[in-house]
């Protein structure tokens, strides 16, 4: 027997993450992931993803540990994840918190940590979703100074540690069950979930459902359909849900002569490796087609000369016998008479692209919705084996005069147990591109407007907090763009209503009053290590005759702008932002829209740290306020009409 090596406990990541776990993503079905392209900025310093394990393996090997580690928690539970294009925007830039086209909603990279930001004894660090991290939820960081390894052989397994934060990424928290992916401490490699990490999954986001269509004779019969190009096709969404899992679809020809093309999709759907089978009546095998490449966007079948009304099979089953063997996918039948040859969709098919000019509005209620009365009813029930929001919709404002209204129930609890509603829309189209920029309010059974508190309002994001919503309760939603007359007023939306017995706690940093007299004021910010900041900037002038503002504007030592945004009174912005450790100057400026004298207006900051292990202290909210942690300190408070000119212009100039 050989003797035992002593046991040397090694971290896989520090807690320099948001980390409320045990939120499941909204929409767990449509999951994006992508990896950064080097030098992307994160944490203020280029992500070297690709010099890093490029140096280890080849792309294609490292980049299928690391999905093989994501898809491993999703063919146990109910979730896709498909790859996306990442366009190297800086991690943490403003943009929803699912479904930005810009890069996945689980993106991957690598640098350097150190003590100044994750801990050199980290391996990786992993983000769950959380409602005021924004795009900054289900990333997940690989520190570059280790050596990672796709074989198991030498240095950290790449497997075992993706497998770990894509854990945390699904919303899982560590445990100390040594059996478990998700125990704390580098055990060496591993090779799947245990029983509990499958129980636990499953908890959030629910088994994968079964089906009825796994032989010939139990086939789900499918109908041609004429489109406006004059072709026949029909499509259907399928689910491949375990390892022996195999879907069966019939179709019969029409009395026309041609060919058919059969596609099976799994481009921006999930990482199914599919395998399709083509039968005729008898069972006789015409054609098949497979791959196994999880990024290929699945597979295309030509078959020419058909016979005339005759009954045809489709097998779909996986390729690979591993996980990923199971997910979703689009099954597309399109026959092509004679007379339309369709080369340009037979290319585009066969490519597995779609072409699409403008956003696509895609629930178009024509104004059905639109009052109290007429409000769409949500039927979801709260009695389900998982913890996925309550409710959630995806629809469209259409014009300029469109409002969408929901009637929904609050759960009924307990006495004394806390019911927090959590409410949230955000854009499904880029707000760059034009698309809609949603606000969603709360009303109670009477139709009251319910107080509630901004979480987050940026870049086409919109959460609000109710931490009290009445016990069974019916309350109503109303989604409407925030500037109905304006640009981004139209286009696609998601809006997800979630209860929890946690609320969320911003803390206050600073407040303060501003007058025509003192219409500035001044603080001090010492941030001892690199910190991801959520701020929440809110204002009210009471009594005002005039629209007035106030601006935030951060300075680092040298003067030099790093963050400014401004809010009218009345109203709530956020803004979230990495602060390297330094000193800044942190400036607030009010004004008026016409120009007209401050009439008086309050501002309060408050906030999270968002990779603080620790977590922010309250802060006395008075005009002179300070705070203290072990990595971030407030200080000052000074009201003067004079300070350092604001290259972002007046208050109103960006609101």
């Amino acid at each position: 027997m050989k003797r035992p090596r002593p046991l040397n406990v090694e971290r896989l990541e520090d807690r320099l993450t948001p980390t409320t776990f045990g939120n499941p993503w909204p929409d767990a079905s449509h999951l994006t992931l992508s990896f950064a392209p080097d030098n992307t900025s994160i944490a203020n310093q280029p992500s070297v993803l690709y010099k890093t394990l490029n140096a280890q393996a080849p792309t294609s090997a490292w980049q299928l540990a690391v999905l093989q580690a994501f898809q491993t928690w999703a063919a146990s539970a109910e979730l896709n994840i498909a790859t996306q294009a990442d366009g190297g925007q800086a991690f943490g830039s403003p943009g929803a918190p699912q479904g930005d086209s810009r890069f996945g909603d689980l993106r991957i990279a690598a640098f350097p940590f150190t003590t100044q930001n994750a801990g050199m004894d980290s391996v990786a660090s992993g983000s769950p979703f959380e409602t005021d991290a924004g795009t900054g939820s289900g990333d997940l960081q690989f520190n570059s100074a280790y050596k990672f390894s796709t074989s198991g052989t030498s240095g950290y397994d790449l497997f075992t540690v993706a497998l770990h934060e894509a854990g945390h990424a699904l919303g899982l928290d560590d445990n100390n069950d040594p059996t478990s992916v998700m125990y704390d401490v580098y055990a060496g490699p591993r090779t799947g979930l245990s029983t509990a990490d499958i129980a636990a999954i499953q908890g959030l986001y629910g088994p994968r459902g079964s089906d009825s269509n796994a032989t010939r004779g139990a086939a789900t019969q499918l109908n041609l359909l004429t489109n406006t190009d004059g072709s026949l096709a029909f499509t259907a969404s399928g689910e491949l849900s375990g390892l022996a899992d195999n879907d069966f679809y019939s179709f019969t020809t029409p009395l026309s002569a041609g060919n058919l093309i059969i596609n099976v999709n799994t481009a921006n759907v999930s990482l199914v490796t599919p395998k399709v089978t083509v039968y005729n009546a008898s069972g006789k095998v015409l054609a098949t087609a497979s791959t196994t490449d999880p990024q290929a966007g699945g597979v295309t079948i030509t078959l020419n000369k058909l016979s005339l009304l005759t009954t045809y099979y489709v097998k779909v089953e996986g390729a690979r016998n591993d996980v990923f063997d199971v997910g979703a996918y689009q099954l597309s039948v399109k026959y092509l008479p004679l007379v339309n040859s369709l080369l340009g969709f037979t290319t585009s098919l066969l490519n597995n692209t779609v072409t699409t000019v403008g956003a696509t509005l895609m629930n178009t209620d024509a104004h059905s919705n639109d009052s109290f009365a007429s409000a769409s009813s949500f039927q979801q029930p709260f009695v389900r084996p998982d913890a996925r929001f309550a409710y959630a919709m995806k629809a469209s404002i259409g014009d300029s005069t469109d409002v969408d209204f929901y009637k929904f129930k609050a759960p009924t609890v307990a006495a004394g147990q806390p019911n927090v509603m959590t409410t949230m829309v955000w854009g499904l189209d880029p707000v760059a591109n034009n698309g809609l920029t949603p606000r969603v309010t709360v009303y109670d059974a009477n139709q009251n407007l319910v107080a509630a508190d901004v979480l987050k309002n940026d870049n086409g994001t919109y959460i609000l907090q109710i931490a009290d919503a009445a016990s069974g309760g019916t309350y109503y939603a109303k989604v409407a763009a925030a500037t109905p007359s304006g640009s981004n007023s139209t286009g696609n939306y998601f809006l997800g209503i979630d209860f929890t017995a946690v609320a969320v706690s911003l803390d206050t940093y600073v407040a303060g009053s501003l007058d025509q007299t003192k219409p500035q004021a001044a603080y001090s910010l010492a941030v001892s290590q690199m910190q991801l900041f959520h701020f929440v900037l809110g204002a009210d002038a009471p009594g005002a005759l005039v629209d007035e503002a106030v601006r935030m504007t951060i300075y680092d030592a040298n003067n030099n702008v790093v963050l400014s945004f401004a809010t009218h009174a009345g109203d709530t912005v956020s803004r979230d932002i990495f602060l390297a450790a330094g000193n800044y100057t942190v400036r607030f400026a009010a004004g008026t829209k016409d120009g007209s004298a401050l009439t008086g207006l309050n501002y309060r900051l408050r906030g999270a740290v968002l990779t603080n292990p620790i977590g922010p202290e309250p802060t006395n909210s008075a005009g002179s306020s300070s705070s203290s942690s072990s990595s971030y300190n407030w200080t000052g408070g000074t009201n003067s009409g004079t300070s350092p000119q604001d290259p972002y212009g007046s208050p109103y100039s960006t609101v």
